[in-house]
């Protein structure tokens, strides 16, 4: 990721073939082509970048600084899932 341009990607889902990949304000352009190439018969997944992806771009981390970043979110994920009973989601 690191320096290049993050891009929004229209995927084949069987294959994963990349169909188009537009930049991150064309969002409302990958969906309506999603929908159409669904309306064809196709499955496609649509792949966004996370808002970490984002961040560690707009920062110009390094490969190895943005797996760190990774890996601690995974952890603080983590932790809170053995607070709350298996959920990082609150249970009343």
């Amino acid at each position: 990721m690191g320096k290049e341009k993050l891009k929004i990607q229209v995927l084949e889902q069987n294959s994963g073939s990349i169909l188009q990949e537009f930049d991150l304000d064309q969002m409302d352009q990958a969906y309506a082509l999603a929908f159409s190439l669904e309306e064809m018969g196709l499955d496609i997944q649509i792949l966004n970048p996370t808002l970490s992806d984002t961040l560690s771009h707009s920062l110009g981390l390094s490969e190895e600084e943005i797996q760190a970043y990774k890996d601690s979110l995974i952890e603080e994920i983590e932790e809170h899932e053995g607070d709350y009973g298996g959920s990082c989601c609150f249970k009343k």
